[in-house]
């Protein structure tokens, strides 16, 4: 009798862990009757959303109401299970300041990605579609690759690469890569946390091949800290700007031969290396800051340059950033200098402190990526002549919300990465804004890597179809 009193209370005790362990259907459908949820369920809830970001932190956004509206921010510290507080501009939905410490969700009433009104995703039709390839880097922590279009619809969508250090991997994490693509179609990327560069022959990353490695003595040659840039001439040398020793660097192919370098670092300049990308010293707008180069007369120097480019005529331009200014010489001893700018400000004339993506029209006309000022600024040449600028801050037409690099078609369209928030592409035809289009495939995708997804993208490159 008691072997039968004891078989029943075990097979009672069976039967209440299988009906009330959390994650059984018998638990759920309780749960959900009840409209309750346990804390382990809310862990495992926790733990696929981490899982599918890739990271220990979560920043959601629950807008009150209709999109628009004031958002709710409720940001979770996985790691000690509490909310935490989180920096002013993260709740203005701003990227920059804690990307690395959280992922950005946006929950409409439906949990749908939501955006406000003006916001312009995927065009249902390009009708100014131009016969080009559209290469985007794309570097949210968890994406790390290249995309590939066809046109502003999305046409054609391909991607390649992750994050690491290894083969098909690359690491550029926080910084502003300007990439390049050859007449063959291969492409080349500045591995900036991996100090090298990466070519690749295709968006399936055959011929894969690395040219670099961290300096470790005073021997410089085939060494980089922080490469964040890479152009080619016209005979296809290859150009990279190293941020970290404040260089551009120039050699024929992916062997390194005939290895040279160009420009240095000033004396009063702080963050230089580990920490080779410099906060600006900052100093009252627009004058001066303490420790930087805003002399022209400080030829062959740079502060912790941004973004490269050669034109037709082998001429070599770079975006200078904490000395807020353009420089150009003509070839690898810096003949001929010019520099513009130098004064920091959103006026005529004056550059914002990340000075970013820089192109040469085929008209010989300059643009850049004033990524601060929210705009993209035009000049005719080097003395600022025909200056013009065009854009302010939003996520609606002629609106940008930090606007990184910049491309110009064969045809003079204008291409942007306009990385934070908006995380998009835009084109329009030229400095009026004509012809505005937008492809901003997260405004229509969940959060994730899906291939019709760009999070913070932040180089592109035009190459021209047969």
């Amino acid at each position: 009798m008691k072997h039968k009193i004891y078989l029943v209370i075990l097979l009672v005790v069976i039967a209440l862990i299988f009906f009330f362990w959390p994650g059984h259907p018998p638990y759920e459908f309780l749960m959900k009757t009840l409209d309750i949820k346990s804390s382990s369920q809310g862990t495992q809830e926790r733990s696929s959303e981490r899982e599918d970001f890739g990271c220990f932190y979560s920043c959601k956004y629950f807008p009150e109401g209709s999109p628009g509206g004031s958002p709710k921010q409720m940001c979770e510290d996985w790691k000690v299970g509490k909310p935490v507080t989180w920096p002013e501009d993260c709740s203005q939905m701003q990227y920059g300041p804690c990307i690395q410490l959280c992922e950005l969700e946006v929950y409409g009433p439906e949990g749908s990605p939501n955006l406000p009104d003006n916001f312009i995703g995927i065009p249902e039709e390009d009708p100014g579609a131009e016969n080009v390839y559209i290469y985007v880097l794309d570097v949210d922590p968890l994406n790390h690759r290249i995309v590939r279009i066809e046109d502003m619809t999305g046409k054609g969508v391909v991607s390649y690469g992750s994050r690491g250090s290894g083969v098909n991997q690359f690491d550029v994490k926080d910084q502003s890569p300007h990439f390049a693509v050859d007449s063959k179609g291969r492409i080349y990327i500045p591995d900036s946390w991996n100090h090298r560069v990466i070519r690749v022959d295709d968006m399936q990353g055959n011929g894969w091949v690395t040219y670099g490695e961290l300096a470790t003595s005073n021997d410089l040659v085939g060494k980089f800290t922080g490469p964040n840039a890479v152009r080619l001439d016209s005979k296809e040398r290859i150009y990279v700007l190293d941020q970290g020793y404040n260089q551009v660097v120039r050699f024929d192919d992916m062997t390194g031969k005939n290895w040279i370098t160009f420009g240095k670092r000033g004396t009063n300049i702080k963050d230089w290396p580990p920490n080779y990308e410099a906060n600006c010293d900052t100093g009252p707008a627009p004058g001066p800051a303490p420790g930087t180069y805003h002399d022209d007369a400080a030829v062959n120097v740079f502060y912790s340059p941004k973004a490269l480019e050669v034109d037709s005529q082998g001429r070599i331009y770079v975006s200078d950033k904490c000395n807020y200014r353009i420089v150009r010489f003509d070839d690898m001893t810096g003949k001929n200098w010019v520099s513009f700018g130098g004064k920091r400000g959103s006026g005529v004339e004056e550059f914002g402190d990340e000075l970013n993506g820089i192109a040469v029209g085929p008209d010989g006309k300059i643009y850049i990526a004033d990524e601060h000022n929210e705009r993209v600024v035009r000049m005719d040449d080097m003395t600022g002549k025909g200056w013009i600028s065009f854009g302010s801050r939003g996520s609606g037409v002629n609106q940008f919300y930090q606007p990184h690099d910049i491309a110009i078609s064969k045809s003079g369209k204008i291409y942007i990465v306009d990385a934070f928030r908006n995380d998009r592409i835009v084109r329009f035809d030229d400095m009026t804004g004509k012809n505005w289009i937008a492809y901003a495939p997260y405004a229509n995708a969940p959060p994730g890597t899906q291939p019709l997804h760009l999070d913070v993208p932040k180089g592109i490159f035009i190459v021209e179809r047969e």
